[in-house]
Order: structure tokens, then sequence, then C-alpha cells
């Protein structure tokens, strides 16, 4: 096993309190939550302060950790208020916070150091580099990007000391996450902001360069849900130390079905070193939710179309027969080949998706089951889909809606060890977490112990508890989060102690070891209205050429060719284009400068430069040195800020490292940042082109189409193996460009299409 850490963490989502429950009582060993702000799902139900203060309690003293994510980009105005909100999280014992804006980390960090920040998925971390500088930044564990290979995510493990989490069911983004804008583009709700509309989920017409269409589904930006049941173990020795389930917006049923099915598995993989999936667990995994079966993403390579449920993107249940005939207007005789319950909840696959819940079920000649209630057009032999099992949702309600979070008869407990001395004429009873702690202490706010002790007591032979006695009572944990591991006694006990009196000792060690475990951290000094200072500029990073650093307008290409068609009609301003476009044509550089008229060019990397990109980068540095080292890159991720600030080649961060406040600016120019520019989450239609997604996806076509006639280009470069999303039609209003202020020059930027 190559985990540094150790952990192999199964780490659970709840939108609620009945699917907090739901995670713990089925076996998670974390659960990721929202707060009442500042979270990616604001549609889930979330937690406000004294729901989250029980839920952390409640968990924490069964030895469950707490993560809460605040993983949405802010603006300045906001950031001192999410600073007071994770002050909140400290006092109350959150173990970790999930984070994306690398601006309200810097001041989490800076003003609670001992507080755990998780970078987020959010943030692209798409490859070792990137993690790298997640850990210069004071991360503990970075949430890797969905995208990566089994390969490639052993070899970050073999490289940082930071800890590594990555989904293993459900949900896919179609987008790398964080960089998506195709739900702000089209309806004004930002997916950085937590608030996405999902329109990969939406139907598309494809088709070519010449209009044609292509035959790619209706829903062709639709991924199938995750699933890497099958892959645990190959995880566990790449290095892997959390495993994630997606699904703050899915239903307590679902996070306790699946996270029971994972709890299984991970402990048969860590006792036996191997397992085999039963088809049961399959098909339960199945039936609470799957959109079209199952993909293992880009685990073991690129999927293609099997990453795809193009069909119908959602839940799709299972198929469990099909129509013979309708009887009447609510009643339909069916053929079954899988058991169907009063109760279930049916779909029946025609192009009007009829169903509801079974109410009238009988038995019919020739094979036939008779079932209501029904209405709509159907057809013989339209296929029927199980979407909700009510013998399955009856079993996973049942471990978590008896209980909440102070009382019930819960099925989680808290191994605990205790030991009972005699000292003089007192007895002393202590009570702890059994078990050490993770390497660095990462549970200590499930890591206690407690001493209590009893008396005077008169010293008896003749009249002391018998031993037996004594282990029996100590070991009733009756309605306490606790199971007793292990209980040390002494041989005999020589003082003359009534049973009640024993059992008083052990409830007040049982009530303070509980207080202990919920009583959180000690609350950090305050900082009224006064943020921590912010990092300073990394001294002697390479700095800007002057043409930059005045103020001037960019034209942003995505190729050679739309360059060399472009003409520049106003004096100074910068083309960026793509740098390997840029070396490809370098001998032709200053002739096409002279004829497009333009002043200067810079080159860029893409946001997700991972595959063909990045290896050309990587084996190109000492030309792009000699090449650019006066001129400068525009990066979009942290994974090059090292590779060319080491060369003296100076770097300006660009839109894909989501720069939304000021602070994150004063951050990413400690790591060496000339200048910074903002995230598309400021970008206007007025700038053209720019990026609505960057997919490792290559869909068929050229072009898609949706409902309301937007159009949209699938542009797939040859520099890359990416592909970008771009709105087609879009067109450049100068006098509506934004203009950005970078501290040392006024930019404008559009963007032309490929």
């Amino acid at each position: 096993m190559n985990s540094k850490h150790g952990l192999c963490e199964l780490l659970v989502p709840a939108g609620g309190e009945q699917a907090f429950l739901a995670a713990v009582e089925n076996g998670a060993d974390a659960v990721y939550v929202g707060g009442s702000a500042f979270n990616a799902r604001a549609g889930a139900q979330n937690f406000n302060h004294e729901q989250l203060r029980e839920a952390v309690a409640y968990a924490h003293q069964r030895g469950v950790r707490v993560h809460v994510t605040m993983n949405i980009l802010l603006t300045d105005d906001e950031l001192e208020p999410a600073l007071r909100e994770a002050e909140y999280y400290y006092e109350i014992g959150v173990d970790a916070l999930i984070v994306q804006d690398l601006g309200l980390a810097d001041l989490i960090h800076r003003a609670m150091p001992d507080f755990p920040l998780h970078l987020s998925t959010q943030a692209t971390a798409y490859d070792l580099r990137c993690v790298q500088e997640a850990e210069k930044l004071g991360f503990r564990r970075a949430v890797l990007s969905r995208e990566l290979s089994l390969g490639e995510i052993a070899e970050i493990r073999r490289n940082t000391g930071l800890e590594l989490e990555m989904f293993i069911h459900g949900a896919l983004c179609i987008c790398y996450s964080g960089q998506c804008q195709m739900s702000r583009y089209f309806g004004g709700r930002g997916g950085n902001r937590g608030a996405c509309a999902q329109p990969c989920r939406l139907p598309y017409t494809v088709t070519d360069e010449a209009n044609r269409k292509v035959p790619a589904g209706r829903h062709p930006l639709s991924p199938r849900d995750l699933c890497l049941l099958d892959d645990l173990g190959d995880l566990i020795h790449a290095g892997v130390d959390s495993f994630k389930i997606e699904g703050r917006m899915k239903s307590p049923e679902y996070v306790a079905v699946a996270t029971s099915i994972y709890r299984k598995y991970i402990d048969l993989y860590l006792e036996n070193g191997g397992y085999t999936v039963s088809e049961e667990d399959r098909e339960a995994l199945r039936q609470i939710f799957n959109r079209g079966d199952f993909t293992e993403g880009y685990l073991h390579g690129y999927p293609g179309k099997k990453l795809m449920c193009s069909g119908l993107p959602k839940h799709q249940g299972i198929p469990v027969g099909t129509v013979n005939s309708r009887v009447n207007q609510i009643l339909l005789d069916v053929r079954l080949d899988r058991e169907l319950q009063i109760g279930d909840g049916i779909e029946i696959h025609n192009p009007e998706l009829t169903g509801g819940l079974v109410t009238y079920k009988k038995e019919m000649k020739g094979g036939l089951t008779r079932i209501g209630d029904f209405k709509g057009d159907v057809r013989r032999g339209d296929q029927i889909f199980r979407t909700s099992s009510k013998i399955q949702l009856d079993a996973a309600r049942k471990t978590f809606r008896e209980v909440s979070f102070t009382e019930g008869k819960f099925r989680r407990k808290l191994p605990i060890a205790m030991s009972l001395t005699e000292d003089g004429d007192r007895l002393v009873l202590t009570a702890g977490t059994a078990g050490e702690p993770m390497e660095g202490d990462y549970d200590r706010m499930i890591t206690a112990g407690v001493r209590r002790e009893a008396g005077p007591f008169p010293e008896s032979e003749e009249h002391a508890a018998s031993m037996e006695r004594i282990d029996t009572a100590l070991r009733k944990t009756g309605g306490t989060p606790f199971s007793v591991q292990s209980l040390e006694l002494p041989e005999q006990i020589h003082l003359h102690v009534k049973m009640s009196e024993l059992n008083a000792l052990r409830r007040e060690v049982f009530r303070a070891l509980s207080d202990e475990l919920a009583a959180g951290r000690t609350k950090p000094e305050a900082q009224g209205s006064t943020s921590p200072a912010a990092p300073v500029p990394m001294a002697g990073a390479p700095e800007a050429p002057e043409f930059l650093l005045a103020d001037h307008t960019e034209v942003y290409f995505y190729s050679w060719e739309s360059f060399q068609l472009y003409t520049s009609k106003e004096p100074g301003q910068v083309a960026l284009l793509p740098l390997m476009e840029l070396e490809s044509h370098y001998d032709e550089l200053d002739e096409a400068l002279a004829y497009t008229g333009f002043a200067h060019v810079v080159p860029w990397i893409s946001n997700v430069a991972k595959g063909k990109e990045a290896a050309w980068i990587e084996a190109n540095l000492s030309k792009v040195e000699a090449h650019w080292k006066e001129t400068g890159v525009y990066i979009g991720s942290l994974s090059w800020f090292d590779p060319l600030i080491s060369r003296g080649i100076p770097v300006y961060a660009d839109y894909g490292l989501n720069l939304y406040n000021r602070r994150t600016g004063s951050v990413l120019e400690s790591l060496g940042a000339a200048y910074c520019m903002p995230s598309l989450e400021e970008a206007e239609h007025a700038q053209g082109a720019f990026p609505l997604m960057t997919t490792q996806y290559r869909p068929d076509g050229d072009m898609l189409i949706s409902r309301k006639k937007d159009r949209l280009r699938l542009w797939k470069p040859e520099y890359g193996e990416q592909t970008w999303i771009l709105p087609q039609d879009a067109q450049v209003s100068p006098a509506h460009v934004p203009v950005f202020d970078t501290g040392k020059g006024k930019i404008k930027r559009i963007y032309i299409q490929p």
C-alpha cells in the first residue's frame, strides 16, 4: 500500500440532516457538507449554524470527521464574511474545509494555521505540478480532477506529501471542474459560484462543418455516472487517501445505499487483499441511481463513448420487463423479467416516458402481470424500467429514520479503551478513543481521553465486588455512542464499592468523553474587521516587459490561421496565441506581425495542458526560454509557475486560475505571477468567443445547436488533447468590452473564433 497517510477514508456527501445520519450510520469515515453560504451546491438543503454544530458533535462522538465545503469563488466583499464563517466552523470542530478560492484559502491559513484546508476539485488539480504548488500554499489535501488515470495518480502520490482525494462514485461533469462557463453564459448561473444549471444535460443537435447532422445522441454532453467499485484495491495501492462519493443533492436513501456498499468492499480489501463484487450489490447501486449504467471514467485511459449516456441524461433504473397491452385507461398487462412490487416506481420508455408508482398488481395467465395505475400512451414491446424499489428504500430508511443528531437507537458506535485502577481509597476510571491517531494528528478532533475518580471507599476484602460483575457493569454502554473495545482491570478490587456507585462512575466517564469529543476548538483570536496581511510578491520573480505594463488591448486567438486572417486596427494591440502554434510558425512570426498590424505577440499555455501539449512543453523548455524569456507566457493553471519562473521566464496568471478577488491576485503574485487576469466569471458576451468548457472528451461533430438555436463550436486543436466548447455566434462589441486593472496596467481582451 503506497498511501503515505494510511487513511483509506470513505468520504460521503450529505445535503441535509437525514443524509448526514445515513452516511454515518452506514459506515462513512468522513462526511462533507455545505454550510448556509459559500458552497457550490446552493440548491442542496445544507446546514445552518446550529444544525452543523449538532452534526459535528454527533459525528465526532462516533469517530467520524466532518468536512465543510467553501468551494466557490468569492468577491472582495465576500472574503471577510467568509473568513468569519470559517472561524465558526473552526470553533465547532469541523475537521477540514474544502476550498477553491485561493484568496480565501490564504486568509484562513494565516488566521487559523492549524485548520486543515483541502484544495477543491474546482481548482482543477489535473497533474503533479499543480498538486505540488498546492502543497506550497499550505493545503493539506488535493481533490484530484476526475480525468486522471491510475498511472497519473500513482505518479502524483510518489512525488507529493499531500493527502490525495478522488471521486469514486457519482455524477461526472463533462467539463474539467472549475473551467465551465456555459451555465453562466446562457443563464447567468455560474458553476464557480454554486449555481450551475447543468446545460450539459440538455439536448443538442450535432452537425459537422457543412451543417450536416451527426448521429451523436440527443444529449451529447451528458456523461454516465462514475463507479469505481471494482478498482478500490488499485486505488489504494496507487496511494489515494480518501475515496469520495458525489451527491450532496442526492437523497438520504442514495447516501445510505452507496455508503454501505463501498464500506463493505473497502473493508474486504483491507482485511483480505481482494474481493469479488456481488451482482446483488451492483444492481443495488444501479437501482438507487444510474444514468444508463456506469463508467470508470478516465481511470484506465480514454473511455470514448463508454463515458456517455447520450440517450437519456437522468436516472434510468433497472429494466424489469416489457408492455404486452393496455387493458383500460389505467391498467397494463406486462411481461416481467424481474420482481415488481406495489410501491415501486416505474418508467415506460417511449417518446412520452410514461411512469409512476405501482399501486395495483395481479398475476395473470400466460406469464403476464397486470399493474396500475398508469395513464399515457404505451405500445406493445415498450421497455419498463424500475426507477425505485420500495424494498430497497425501506431497508435504507431503517438505517437512519429512527434517529436524530441527539437521540435514537444508533447503530454506529465509537470503539473506546477503558481502564479501572485503585488509587488509595479511590477508584480511577479512564476512557479514550481506541487506536493511535493518524499521521499528522489528522484525527485530533475525534481523539479524546478522560479520567474520573470516585470515592473515598472503605477497604473491605469481604464485601469487594467480583471482578466478573465489575467487567460486566463497565461494558454497559446503553444509549451512549460508545462500544468498549478493551477494558483493563486489576486482578482484584480491595475497596467496598456498590454497583450503583460503579455505574455512576461509568456514566460520568461516558458523559465526559462524549462532551470532550463534541467540544470543538478554542476560538481563534478576534480579527475584527482587519484581515491577516496578504502574501507579498515573490522576490526576484521575472517581470513583465513595458508593453504589457502599459494600457493595452489583447486579442486572444486559438489558432495561427485565425491570427493570419485578422487585421489589428488599434495601435499597440497584443496578439495572444497558443505556445505550440507560435513555435510551429516561429520563423514566420515577424512577417505575420507586419501584415496583421500587431505590435506584439505573447504565447499562452492552455488552462488544461494535459497530454500532448504538456509533453511538448516539457521537452522544449529550452526553446521556450530562448524565444519567450523577454516576452513571458500566459499560464492557465498552477502547473506552470515553477517550470517557467525557474528559467527566468515571466508568467502571467490567466483566466483558468480563476482570480475573482484581489487576495487571490496576491497569492498568485507570491507564486511569481508578474500580473493576473480575471476569471471568466467576469467575462462579458461583448468579448467574443471566450471558452465555455474544456473537456477531456472528444465529442463527434463540429457544432452543437441547442433547442433555443444557440450554436456552440467544438474546437479540437491539434496541439492538445482536450476539446474546447466556444460560442459560435459570439460577436465582439468593442464599446462594451470591460477593462480590467491588473494594478500595473489596464487591459481589454477580446476572443476570436478559431
